[in-house]
């Protein structure tokens, strides 16, 4: 729930492989020696140390992998405990589908902090049923009640997802992982926009979807996780399938939100075992590094993301 995760320092946007701080090549011997056979008396040369690249996408699987499929692959993960973002293949925003349905229900949880006012039986009733059933008459319905395009644009201007791209269909909204990772931090982390309770709220609906709907983001993760998730998917008549996910991960040091994005798949199967791979291959990636000793997982800076 919201209490379960820290609000990170600084968040450092960044693509590609990080920059790490490496220690100097040399360190004071305990004994000074005359024999060390560098030349440099009183010293020895240190072990070697490794800082591992936090960068989920360029590692060798993960890369290999990415490379590997059709289509396009767009993804963006935050790391909770670090506060580095990654990009991988950063470029226009792609329809959302399903998706967005997260992102109308913020919207009508902050338009009820507003009026000052919790959701009524109804709404209630429409945001279950629109998030953990993915039920598309829910969604059309909320989408009126928020005023179409204008009223989602609006609260997606205020929370700084910029990428984001309305429509006057909710399911052709347009966005990217960044912006994805800007929702889900409203969701998950402590904010002004969403109160714990709304969060609370919203994080339950997540982490209760239907198991069809449970690919991507909870492929390959422990059951005893906390797993919250919303995917969206869409035969597009021009580009082929979008398929599309974004969730957040979260069980003992390992936290993070992940968002992946694929258009032009061949088929819904296709698209849906590339997003549920790369959760999985995150996954795998993010809980190893949570296990590796702080003094090898601090600080890297990577490049500002354009």
């Amino acid at each position: 729930m919201v209490g379960s995760f820290g609000m990170a320092g600084l968040i450092i946007g960044g693509v590609g492989a990080g920059l790490a701080v490496q220690p100097s090549p040399l360190s004071p011997a305990t004994t000074p020696s005359s024999s060390a056979g560098n030349g440099t008396a009183g010293y020895a040369v240190a072990p070697k140390v490794t800082i591992p690249n936090q960068d989920p996408f360029s590692s060798p699987e993960l890369s290999s992998y990415l490379a590997s499929r059709s289509g396009t692959v767009t993804a963006g993960l935050y790391n909770v405990a670090t506060g580095q973002t990654y990009l991988y293949n950063p470029g226009p925003a792609q329809v959302t589908a399903s998706m967005v349905k997260i992102d109308l229900l913020a919207d009508l949880l902050y338009q009820t902090q507003v009026q000052h006012r919790g959701l009524t039986p109804v709404e209630t009733a429409l945001v279950t049923t629109m998030v953990e059933a993915s039920d598309n008459d829910a969604a059309q319905t909320l989408f009126l009640q928020l005023n179409q395009m204008p009223g989602l644009a609006a609260f997606n201007t205020m929370l700084g997802m910029n990428q984001t791209i309305g429509s006057w269909g909710w399911g052709l909204t347009k966005t990217t992982p960044a912006d994805q990772l800007t929702l889900l931090k409203a969701i998950v982390l402590p904010n002004s926009v969403l109160t714990p309770a709304n969060q609370a709220f919203e994080q339950t609906l997540m982490q209760n979807v239907y198991g069809s709907e449970k690919f991507g983001v909870p492929q390959g993760v422990p059951a005893t996780a906390t797993i919250g998730v919303k995917n969206g998917w869409y035969d597009e008549p021009t580009t082929g399938w979008q398929i599309n996910t974004a969730g957040y991960v979260k069980l003992g040091s390992t936290s993070y939100f992940l968002c992946v994005e694929t258009q032009g798949d061949p088929s819904e199967e296709y698209g849906k075992d590339t997003v549920s791979q790369v959760g999985s291959l995150v996954w795998n990636f993010e809980s190893t590094l949570a296990t590796l000793p702080s003094s090898q997982t601090a600080i890297h800076e990577s490049a500002t993301a354009p």
